[in-house]
């Protein structure tokens, strides 16, 4: 809540906070004490500020556990799918990713690369990159040497890894995600997925058959700041079709997350859809060449059909 700039100006108001502190106070033998659990690592990066009121608290004593996300298994076609992205990525580039299969196949494929991790989360196929070598974080302007992050997702391998090294540093959305910051850096490169794109490169990644299923994100900040940024790429990578058997290139996108002015390039496992500087006529050609075989007919029919 600390980092959020709408709350900060006090835009928006908080009824209920819920924070794992990294020190936790308890009582030992009659005296007080600061104690730490185990399972809670320390990061380098920024704290947050003092809070100026609160006007009632309680402690959670119950032990649990830190959530755990493993790397994912990989499929044919994510794999067919990182082929088509690693190419797109470029040596020294400094990445921002999100999570799932998608980015981690993309991940998978750049151990031959040398590379930078500025980003909103921090998995563990990025802690793969830099065990191998090829993430070091030596070629950014600045925040050299360390790879940024809001947050950590993976195993006790990664916090292992994480805890009190300074090579890792968690920062607040206001530095990871904010323009001013990420309009800054050389090659940043955002690697995300969506639920589905449409002829014209609009992107939704919020709704899938009318259910909601999730917000925005960092998604539009990310992207907007590899359009900004100096030989910046935007890549949105996804499956051509779901789960469901159904088109995730579609011929317009049910729910608009972000505008099809922003769109770079889409992968698919079928290839790569370059959409900066195209009319939406050559758009929408590009758009089918990457869906999937079946579904390229019944596109190229809804785009023939839609008005001018």
């Amino acid at each position: 809540m600390w980092c959020s700039s709408s709350l900060r100006r006090r835009c928006l108001a908080m009824d209920l906070v819920l924070v794992l502190p990294t020190i936790i106070w308890s009582r030992r033998r009659g005296r007080r004490a600061w104690s730490c659990p185990r399972s809670i690592l320390t990061c380098h990066g920024r704290t947050a500020p003092k809070c100026r009121r609160i006007s009632r608290y309680t402690f959670a004593c119950r032990p649990y556990p830190p959530l755990e996300i493993a790397s994912s298994s990989l499929s044919e076609a994510e794999r067919r799918i990182a082929a088509n992205a690693a190419g797109l990525a470029p040596n020294r580039a400094v990445l921002q990713f999100g999570v799932g299969a998608v980015p981690d196949a993309i991940l998978a494929g750049l151990t031959q690369r040398r590379l930078g991790i500025h980003s909103g989360l921090m998995t563990e196929r990025g802690l793969d990159l830099i065990e191998c070598g090829a993430l070091t974080n030596a070629s950014k302007a600045f925040d050299r040497g360390v790879t940024v992050a809001n947050i950590l997702f993976g195993t006790p391998r990664l916090r292992a890894y994480a805890h009190d090294n300074p090579a890792i540093r968690v920062a607040p959305p206001s530095y990871t995600h904010g323009l001013s910051v990420l309009r800054r850096i050389e090659k940043f490169t955002a690697l995300n997925s969506a639920i589905e794109v449409d002829l014209s490169g609009r992107i939704n990644s919020e709704t899938a058959d009318g259910s909601y299923l999730g917000g925005l994100g960092g998604l539009p900040d990310f992207i907007a700041g590899a359009n900004a940024a100096e030989s910046g790429r935007s890549i949105i990578a996804l499956p051509a079709t779901a789960r469901t058997g159904q088109s995730r290139i579609v011929a317009s996108v049910a729910t608009v997350s972000v505008e099809r002015g922003a769109a770079d390039a889409i992968v698919t496992e079928w290839g790569v859809a370059e959409l900066r500087g195209c009319d939406l006529e050559e758009r929408a050609r590009r758009m089918i060449a990457i869906a999937a075989p079946q579904f390229r007919d019944e596109l190229a029919r809804a785009n023939r059909e839609r008005p001018a």
